[in-house]
């Protein structure tokens, strides 16, 4: 029972601290960072803020870009398939040469 009380006491005193660790969140990144989280260069991300299509802070030599901005730029960047099927659905494969292969005519010629 003292093992109990022991452990709950514990987990008690680390919530606290868990949820402080988890509250910190960036708010500005380098374009370095902006680079490995979008894949987009940072000077794509440069030129970006330098001719205003996103907002940026700049201290001393780095550039800062805010966290919103990158989010912002990545979901206008989302294209839709060509296909027109959504997200997860798999294509159906066709072949030019081989309509055997998509289900065509019993009559089709197939090549060997």
């Amino acid at each position: 029972m003292a093992i109990r009380k022991a452990l709950k006491r514990t987990a008690e005193t680390l919530t606290p601290a868990i949820k402080r660790v988890d509250a910190v969140v960036p708010e500005y990144m380098g374009v370095d960072e902006a680079e490995i989280l979008s894949g987009i260069s940072r000077w794509t991300w440069r030129q970006y803020a330098y001719r205003g299509r996103v907002e940026s802070r700049k201290v001393g030599a780095r550039l800062l870009i805010p966290l919103s901005e990158i989010r912002r730029i990545l979901s206008e960047n989302i294209r839709p398939r060509i296909d027109g099927l959504a997200a997860g659905e798999p294509s159906v494969k066709t072949c030019q040469r081989d309509r055997s292969v998509t289900g065509a005519a019993s009559g089709a010629r197939v090549r060997a």
